[in-house]
């Protein structure tokens, strides 16, 4: 197992990171959610204000006391494909998230901790992202906000060691970054209690050198967010065959004998998708008009 390829993928079937080589493609007509949680909305939202977030810290849902975080992709609690759902810190049953064990486990054989390695290459100008969030009435309850994701860089005229000049190990807040056009977007998002819901369908990744192209399904995001910070968990389900001739053959199998996604039946064992969720943190950012 090759640690640097390993964790670019990973960062790129997240769908989190786009830039060095990835790029994302939404079919968002063709999804729906399972549970939709904001509900019938308009077309778009129009009216409100602008924010915008880069993300500081990027890594998979940890367990805690045999609970993970994560999404219910499926809309059921029963085994798919031999595999039981999780159960997430919050004590919500049907959670959907394999790849994170497989991610420790990983670590545990390769001595690497991914969300350490993200908060390095951060600061390193590396993989950065920026959410913008446009028509926002209000951060506690709206009906409709539009989110998108953007790479980001830094400008050529800020130099590296001003990114984190409290030396915490994180990105500074108010921060300005330089940003491509939206990967993907939700622009009928809503807020409810003080927390972000979207949902952005099929994203298509591309990676080249490492996994060529991966198709990631089903995506949402949770997001809870103040003026000061946003944290959040995105999650989706990853199409197998799309890893095959980028990650080695019996890795992608090692993933295959637990994958729960896609049966052709409910008693099939032939799931062709895995389940992930990943969690991020994020500070406030400025971005050019």
């Amino acid at each position: 197992m090759r640690r640097f390829h390993f964790a670019s993928a990973l960062t790129c079937i997240a769908g989190l990171s786009v830039s060095a080589g990835c790029a994302q493609v939404v079919n968002f007509d063709e999804y729906t959610y399972d549970i939709d949680p904001c509900g019938p909305q308009p077309v778009s939202c129009d009216s409100g204000s602008e924010m915008a977030y880069v993300m500081t810290s990027f890594d998979i849902p940890r367990a805690v006391g045999g609970r993970r975080d994560g999404f219910d992709l499926d809309a059921t609690s029963d085994p798919i494909c031999g595999q039981q759902d999780l159960t997430s810190p919050r004590g919500e049953g049907g959670v959907d998230n394999q790849v994170s064990a497989t991610v420790e486990l990983y670590e545990g054989l390769e001595r690497v901790n991914v969300g350490v390695q993200a908060r390095e290459g951060f600061l390193r100008g590396e993989g950065l992202v920026v959410l913008g969030l446009r028509g926002v009435d209000s951060l506690e309850n709206d009906n409709c906000v539009d989110l998108s994701s953007r790479s980001a860089r830094v400008p050529t005229s800020l130099p590296l060691s001003s990114l984190d000049v409290g030396d915490d190990g994180t990105l500074d807040p108010n921060l300005s970054f330089e940003v491509e056009a939206a990967a993907y977007r939700d622009p009928t998002a809503c807020i409810i209690a003080g927390v972000v819901h979207a949902r952005f369908g099929t994203v298509l990744t591309r990676t080249p050198g490492i996994v060529g192209e991966v198709t990631a399904e089903r995506m949402r995001m949770r997001m809870s967010i103040t003026p000061s910070s946003v944290q959040g968990t995105i999650g989706g389900a990853l199409l197998l065959d799309g890893l095959l001739g980028g990650i080695a053959p019996e890795i992608v199998e090692f993933l295959r004998g637990r994958a729960d996604i896609g049966p052709s039946s409910p008693s099939a064992r032939d799931c062709e998708s895995i389940s992930f969720a990943v969690v991020f943190e994020g500070t406030p950012a400025m971005v050019p008009r």
